[in-house]
């Protein structure tokens, strides 16, 4: 399916405008079931939008895959921060917090110059898929993710001199 330039943004406009409350509607849901299954659940709904895109090219699978992209945009960000918070002392959890934003910012610069690669080399399908792939992959790490303890670890007591 051949779509203009001006399709392809608003699309991108849409991901943009329902993104702005998806990040509180994902904290609340990690909060009540637990952050793998937050994470899980979001990257399931990423991975139905790719695999829509790759399976079903036409306007309607793309504006279906818009809505759940951009109901699902702020979830790894903010269950990220609850996590820091749940996984790691007290101390390194801004740390922890600053090292997944650095992990998130290398993937977003990163991932548009491999998917063109592929899309220009392979097909735009072939990045769907690909994308797919990551999805599966967030999903395993979610449910290693949920196996391990919610509460905070604690740091080695400190003595002063």
């Amino acid at each position: 399916m051949a779509s203009s330039l001006t399709t392809a943004g608003q699309l991108v406009i849409l991901i943009g405008v329902l993104s702005v409350t998806s990040g509180v509607f994902w904290g609340r849901l990690s909060d009540r079931v637990s952050r793998g299954q937050g994470f899980f659940y979001s990257f399931l709904l990423q991975g139905v939008a790719f695999v829509l895109m790759a399976a079903f090219p036409g306007m309607v699978s793309f504006v279906v895959a818009a809505v759940l992209l951009g109901f699902t945009l702020r979830a790894a960000y903010t269950i990220c921060a609850a996590s820091a918070g749940d996984y790691v002392a007290v101390q390194f959890s801004a740390a922890a917090f600053g090292l997944m934003s650095v992990g998130a910012g290398l993937g977003s610069a990163v991932s548009p110059t491999v998917g063109g690669m592929i899309a220009d080399n392979l097909s735009m399908n072939w990045t769907f898929a690909l994308a797919s792939l990551s999805s599966i992959t967030g999903m395993a790490g979610a449910v290693v993710l949920d196996k391990q303890p919610r509460v905070p670890r604690e740091s080695a007591p400190t003595t002063a001199h």
